[in-house]
């Protein structure tokens, strides 16, 4: 688990480099390309949404935006921001079937052992039509060999 502190330095720091530049930039491109996505009445689902940075940012009133967490702590820091966090498990997402508008997960797909189970619960909550927006980042950039 990741410390909600450091994690959110990384959205605090606008020149961020290394490590940082690359999650601050995965999700700059990501709100952006769910800000074109995202429609008013639809329902969406920001797994892996840690400090809840995205989450509040795609909030409006005529869009039902969750964040969820595993981590506690991170959730606690998130509903801080937003309302409708949960605490739930990427691989067993709480949604009956077809029931979201579009899943995204920033940078979520590193810090799983089993990603496949991510992608398998997006598919089986999306509603037809739906999106699924998730990035990929590659945490060696910025570290030193």
């Amino acid at each position: 688990m990741f410390d909600p502190l450091e994690w959110g330095r990384i959205y605090a720091e606008p020149r961020a480099a290394g490590k940082r530049f690359v999650f601050r930039r995965s999700y700059e491109l990501t709100l952006d390309l769910c800000r074109t996505l995202v429609r008013p009445g639809q329902r969406w689902l920001d797994v892996g949404c840690g400090t809840g940075q995205l989450t509040a940012a795609l909030d409006q009133p005529a869009v039902c935006i969750i964040g969820a967490d595993l981590d506690h702590k991170m959730v606690k820091i998130a509903r801080q921001r937003t309302a409708n966090v949960i605490v739930a498990e990427a691989g067993a997402l709480p949604f009956a079937d077809a029931t979201l508008d579009g899943v995204v997960a920033t940078s979520l797909v590193g810090c799983l052992s089993s990603p496949g189970e991510l992608f398998k619960e997006a598919y089986r909550v999306l509603c037809d039509q739906g999106h699924v927006v998730i990035t990929f980042s590659n945490e060696a950039i910025g570290s030193s060999s």
